[in-house]
């Protein structure tokens, strides 16, 4: 056979092309780098899966660290001499009325502006009359007579307070008593309300100021109710 012969008998026995190469087939004529690969791949596999696993336990704990501890409270124990007592309820009595009583007043009460009161004769006998207090201008004498009105002029100089007797402000015949701002302290009431209505007896000098006659209190000593 010659040479020729012998080389196509040689390509005729040779597998036909499959569409792959036989170096293809290198890696899987090398199984220890086959192996080394696998391994190496599973490593990187466990330490990413640790990593994440270590991340979220860290993310999670600190997160429960974060949050605020409840108070906590503890009841107070009551001292060993008090015992807690029941409340006790009262039976609340009722009434039951058949008819209600009703008042009816006969008239209604007016009131005018002059008091007219009589003091006591005691008073009376070693005083004179708030009528006749004009007639003894410049004396030491004792005025009786009821007290009518009254007013306390703060906003005024002085500040005065004035007892108008027998007859209202600006009545031309009244006794006027007169209790200026300093001494107005020393009276345990305002005066204008303590002696309103009430027969009252004033001791000092009578002074006439614009046609009415009037007296200048000092001490509630000057003053006596009879």
């Amino acid at each position: 056979m010659s040479t020729t012969e012998a080389c196509q008998s040689r390509r005729a026995l040779k597998p036909p092309n499959l569409g792959w190469q036989e170096t293809d087939l290198l890696p899987y004529k090398q199984p220890g780098k086959v192996a080394f690969a696998i391994k190496t791949g599973l490593f990187i596999l466990c330490s990413v899966t640790i990593l994440l696993s270590s991340c979220a336990s860290s993310t999670k704990l600190n997160a429960i660290e974060s949050q605020p501890i409840p108070p906590t409270y503890s009841p107070t124990p009551l001292p060993a001499s008090e015992t807690p007592h029941p409340a006790t309820l009262t039976p609340t009595p009722t009434f039951t009325g058949t008819s209600s009583p009703t008042f009816t007043p006969t008239s209604s009460p007016t009131q005018t502006s002059t008091i007219t009161l009589t003091p006591t004769p005691d008073l009376l006998a070693e005083g004179i009359s708030w009528e006749q207090a004009s007639e003894h201008a410049g004396e030491q004498v004792m005025v009786c007579g009821p007290v009518v009105d009254g007013v306390y002029a703060a906003e005024s100089r002085g500040k005065p307070t004035f007892l108008n007797v027998g007859l209202p402000y600006p009545e031309q015949g009244r006794f006027t008593v007169l209790i200026w701002g300093d001494d107005r302290s020393l009276f345990t009431e305002p005066p204008e309300e303590l002696y309103h209505g009430k027969v009252i007896c004033v001791s000092g000098q009578v002074e006439i100021y614009r046609g009415t006659a009037e007296m200048v209190v000092e001490n509630p000593e000057q003053i006596m109710l009879p």
